[in-house]
């Protein structure tokens, strides 16, 4: 569980590919007021969750049909933040259309809170 006496400090996961077309840095930036680090995803660069009391997780363009490497880090850097006890918000895929065409009742951010 996170210490509540311990100053927030939030790591930014930087989940575009192109970062022509989508630069999450420079809008989550914006609105952070506390200490902050960015980790670029594609580039395998993730933070010792141990060193931080909030993950922010930023949309990608990614595939989740086409899988690259990172995405696996990433879901167990996810697990290991979660167990201990630092709050995690993430967008989840825009992949997220059942089968039938229609939304998951999925929200697209998502919550975690360990």
């Amino acid at each position: 569980m996170t210490d509540k006496k311990r100053a927030p400090r939030v790591a930014l996961i930087d989940n575009s590919i192109d970062p022509g077309i989508y630069r999450p840095v420079e809008h989550w930036s914006r609105y952070l007021t506390i200490p902050w680090d960015a980790f670029i995803a594609r580039k395998g660069r993730f933070p010792d969750t141990a060193d931080y009391t909030h993950i922010i997780l930023t949309g990608s363009e990614a595939s989740i049909l086409e899988r690259d490497a990172w995405v696996d880090a990433e879901a167990s850097l996810v697990r290991e933040a979660v167990a201990g006890g630092a709050a995690v918000l993430g967008r989840r895929s825009a992949s997220g259309v059942s089968r039938s065409g229609g939304c998951s009742a999925i929200p697209k951010w998502i919550f975690l809170r360990g």
